[in-house]
């Protein structure tokens, strides 16, 4: 299953809005260099992170009645106004995955949910088309069908010895706990080492796909053998076997929502199909998180090669991560109106830019790069030159030259730094 577009109206920042999205297999993704990747921008409070938790809802639709979620603060509220109820719908591309090879693929459907207000209390009902038989399916916890996962901020792996898959599963439905993360801040991660050596034991094969998945996804320099040691897997960095607790934020991060991605695949792809085949929607909110600048500009490129069967819809602040990719793969919430915010397509290229091209391009919309009390006094130094004000043209020259002076040694001295 691919989200081909998303419709959201009275949701959090959004009063209406509608947009399409890339995902693998579509007509106008095959020009895309990264077909499968869908990269949110916009500033803090603008409606990213929402409009994640309003795809999400869209997906789990078919089943929310009885997932145990329950949304809290949804509904948009303006002053003035009597809070209606908010509406998510989502277009989705089916695949042979979600139909179980019986009829044609792909096919197209909607699903959709509407969230109600009452006094404080919110609830979260289907709409019709999300009750069909089509989506019976997603009542299975192993099936393959219909695959989606979510991971907000909070991204916090579990600790390995209070790691329990089958109480996790009682204690929700396992079509929320995939996407609980961006709704709840304490929801934790699952770890590898609470899954990974029984795979090694019993399914062998699939447990080489993993670690060559793994090693796909690392950076440069850094590698994982699949080898616990200690009641904890060891990755190999900079000639170093360093356990996973041990590993800087960054790497933990990043390896915590991929070792979950894998983990819940494993879960349910058949033995007869090989990991990276497996088709879905993955949601991730700030994919930079933590990630020193050398690894944002290979974060979206390295998870799009290694999994191109499954469609990447992220978030992020960060001007590197945007410029690996082209316009055609981002997204922008821009202001719509005082209080509200829309999702749209930029007009302007930004693939190949520099960070600060970036960040002063209408994507980001800063006027300089500098820090703002530096950035004053050359703007007052600007002023004097033009009013011709005696040594204006001098202080100016310093300025100017100081800061290039910065940007040169910088460039000189720079090494790589740990993520």
């Amino acid at each position: 299953m691919y989200l081909t577009s998303l419709t959201i109206e009275r949701f959090r920042a959004f009063r209406r809005t509608e947009v399409s999205l890339h995902h693998p297999g579509a007509s106008g993704s095959k020009a895309c260099k990264y077909p499968n990747v869908n990269v949110l921008l916009g500033n803090n409070g603008m409606g990213k992170s929402a409009a994640l938790k309003a795809a999400a809802i869209a997906l789990m639709s078919p089943v929310i009645a009885s997932t145990g979620y329950r949304p809290f603060s949804l509904v948009r509220q303006e002053a003035g106004r009597v809070a209606r109820a908010a509406v998510v719908q989502a277009r989705v591309a089916l695949t042979e995955q979600d139909l179980d090879g019986d009829g044609p693929a792909p096919r197209r459907s909607v699903l959709g949910a509407q969230v109600s207000r009452r006094g404080t209390t919110e609830t979260c009902e289907p709409s019709t088309t999300a009750t069909e038989p089509v989506w019976d399916a997603m009542y299975e916890e192993s099936s393959a069908a219909f695959f989606f996962v979510g991971y907000g901020v909070s991204r916090t792996v579990e600790s390995p010895d209070k790691a329990d898959s089958s109480l996790r599963r009682r204690s929700r439905h396992l079509r929320y706990a995939r996407v609980a993360g961006l709704f709840e801040e304490q929801t934790t991660l699952m770890p590898l080492v609470a899954w990974l050596p029984r795979l090694r034991s019993e399914r062998v094969h699939r447990h080489r796909e993993v670690v060559a998945l793994l090693n796909q996804l690392l950076p440069k320099g850094t590698g994982f053998r699949g080898l616990a040691k200690d009641g904890d897997y060891a990755f190999r960095h900079r000639g170093v076997d360093v356990p996973f607790g041990a590993l800087s934020d960054g790497f933990r991060a990043y390896i915590g929502w991929v070792g979950d991605l894998l983990y819940h695949v494993c879960l349910c792809c058949p033995d007869e199909v090989k990991l990276v085949d497996h088709c879905g929607v993955v949601m991730v909110d700030e994919i930079d998180l933590h990630l020193h600048p050398e690894w944002q500009l290979l974060v979206l490129p390295t998870v799009s090669r290694a999994l191109p069967r499954l469609q990447f819809l992220c978030t992020t602040h960060s001007p590197m991560v945007a410029g690996t990719v082209e316009s055609a793969n981002l997204l922008v919430v821009a202001p719509d109106g005082d209080t509200a915010s829309v999702l749209a397509r930029p007009e302007t290229e930004v693939h190949g830019l520099t960070a600060d091209q970036i960040l002063m391009s209408p994507h980001f919309g800063l006027v300089s790069t500098r820090a703002p009390d530096f950035y004053e006094e050359l703007r007052q130094a600007s002023l004097a030159v033009s009013r011709g004000e005696p040594g204006a043209a001098v202080r100016f020259m310093e300025l100017t030259s100081l800061g290039a002076a910065a940007g040169n040694d910088g460039r000189k001295s720079g090494s790589r730094a740990d993520t």
